[in-house]
């Protein structure tokens, strides 16, 4: 959906939160009638609508908007917890203490913790769960014979043949974990072009 479409439907009340997107069908009428609109934009739009009810727990989570809980974040959470969306939830309820997490510090446990103390976000919680599908993870052949599962490898740099999600992929296809900065916890650091201050500290390291 572009920004332009995305801002008509926000305004013509359409869309006021995220879920409102799995419910666009009610206003499939005005949708066609509108400027700009017809029958195939709207089957167009609403098989890719369909089509993003399946995602990942690491789209899931980042969709939640919790305060600076992003890619690299989600998907440490994704490894401790086994993609398992229920116990991610179970750990939240018992006050799971994230700092034991790679990169997890103060400021990301209590950001999660408080993300969880509003009703509406607990709502929105529910709604995504029953609308979407998370994809099961499953452990690669790859990284059962891997010698890097569970070692944290941080990437600086540019990289020549890979972008960063690239490498960060195949870092975790191989059953290690994907660090955004190098601490006590690092165990391989591959560095690029102009690795910079990371190289340095794990020299001093």
């Amino acid at each position: 959906m572009s920004e332009g479409t995305l801002s008509k439907f926000i305004s013509k009340g359409w869309l006021n939160e995220l879920t409102d997107i799995y419910r666009l069908d009610r206003y499939k009428a005005e949708i066609i009638n509108s400027e700009g609109f017809g029958e195939k934009s709207w089957t167009r739009l609403w098989d890719a609508i369909q089509r993003s009810r399946n995602t990942t727990f690491e789209r899931y989570i980042v969709a939640l908007d919790i305060p600076m809980i992003g890619r690299t974040a989600s998907r440490e959470l994704c490894r401790h917890f086994g993609g398992d969306l229920s116990a991610f939830e179970a750990a939240v309820n018992s006050g799971f203490d994230f700092r034991a997490l790679n990169d997890f510090g103060d400021v990301l446990n209590n950001n999660i913790h408080q993300w969880f103390q509003s009703e509406a976000n607990r709502k929105l919680w529910k709604e995504l769960e029953e609308m979407t599908k998370v994809e099961t993870k499953t452990t690669t052949t790859e990284a059962a014979n891997s010698p890097f599962i569970g070692k944290n490898i941080v990437v600086t740099g540019k990289l020549e043949l890979f972008t960063r999600d690239t490498i960060n992929a195949k870092i975790i296809s191989l059953g290690a974990i994907a660090g955004s900065s190098v601490t006590k916890n690092t165990d391989y650091l591959i560095c690029g072009e102009r690795a910079g201050s990371k190289l340095s500290k794990k020299k001093e390291s």
